[in-house]
């Protein structure tokens, strides 16, 4: 084993899958579904869809890892667009000050798309923060200008990743 790697205490990661849905079946688990369930009554709580993660076609996975006192954590991919990073970002009230490093896989939409937002809100975060307010963007050199498909003779065209100059912090 390197001397430059550390064991942490411990490893969380916040997932913004591709879908979600909590009104689907459950897994086997603590939870069960019922049809019969009055609202409110015998009702333990109720839980606002205005509080739920939103799922959107894309990824998003932030992993924190702690040692002591010490916690840094890594940015996989910023999901399909703004709007749904940064809600779901404030739902699960993800400690977001700690991102050292935000690391795309590759360049697609569904991918970068929450990139700019994700840089914005981190940057902030780190303003409150006494942890080092760099934010490295690791990312492939080779973006393509434009992507798309083709229905019929028809081409559509898919809403263009950020730019190198936009992601520049």
């Amino acid at each position: 084993m390197s001397s430059s790697l550390v064991e942490v205490d411990s490893l969380e990661s916040v997932i913004a899958p591709n879908t979600v849905d909590v009104s689907g079946p459950f897994p086997d688990m603590m939870m069960s579904q019922t049809k019969n369930l009055a609202i409110g009554g015998d009702s333990i709580k109720v839980m606002p869809m205005e509080a739920m993660c939103c799922g959107a076609h894309g990824l998003s996975v932030l992993v924190t890892a702690t040692k002591g006192r010490v916690k840094h954590s890594v940015l996989f991919d910023t999901g399909p667009e703004e709007e749904a990073w940064e809600r779901n970002a404030e739902r699960l009230v993800a400690d977001i000050s700690s991102v050292d490093v935000i690391q795309l896989s590759h360049w697609h939409r569904d991918h970068s798309g929450g990139m700019l937002k994700a840089i914005e809100m981190i940057s902030e975060a780190k303003k409150t923060s006494s942890i080092s307010k760099t934010i490295i963007v690791d990312l492939h050199p080779d973006r393509s200008e434009s992507r798309g498909f083709m229905i019929g003779n028809n081409s559509v065209s898919l809403p263009a990743d950020p730019t190198f100059a936009e992601i520049e912090v």
